[in-house]
């Protein structure tokens, strides 16, 4: 749309006399805040896949039998992830349930599983260099990142799964 220069030189579409400068389009907050927490949630995305990156790269260069469990739930956990993106790129609530319950699942089943071996008390009473264990550090700070960045993605879905039901 071509623009003027109106009598009080306000810039204004072609085709007005600048006076409904009160009437220009006002987005309502509750959009404001769907886009907020769309975009907010896309960089939450973002860390979680490559937090599970990270957890892939810890299989690779392990020479022990690999852990089935553990890499189907990181599979579950990208899967979710995709998912999740999905749904918040074209706002279906039901792919964005969909991983809420799958990545909180992945991640509460990664933190008892680590909980159940005892890894976590291993890791934090070791008092080894860091170049000894760097394998077993890093596992232990993606699985405490991937534990935080779930919760912060888990309420920042919920609110825009809460706010897109609660448009008229």
């Amino acid at each position: 749309m071509r623009r003027r220069m109106g009598d009080a030189g306000w810039n204004g579409p072609l085709g007005t006399d600048s006076s409904d400068v009160s009437y220009l389009l006002v987005t309502d907050s509750r959009y404001s805040k769907i886009a907020d927490k769309k975009s907010r949630l896309a960089k939450l995305f973002l860390a979680q896949a490559i937090v599970q990156s990270i957890t892939v790269l810890n299989f690779i260069p392990t020479p022990r039998e690999l852990d089935r469990v553990a890499f189907s739930l990181t599979a579950i956990a990208f899967l979710s992830i995709l998912m999740g993106e999905l749904g918040r790129r074209h706002g279906r609530i039901s792919l964005l349930m969909f991983y809420l319950c799958a990545s909180s699942f992945t991640v509460l089943n990664s933190l008892g599983s680590a909980h159940r071996s005892n890894f976590l008390v291993e890791v934090i009473g070791d008092t080894s260099p860091w170049k000894v264990n760097s394998f077993r550090r890093l596992t232990f700070a993606s699985i405490l990142l991937g534990w935080l960045l779930q919760t912060l993605a888990s309420l920042t879905a919920l609110s825009l799964v809460a706010n897109v039901i609660l448009l008229p």
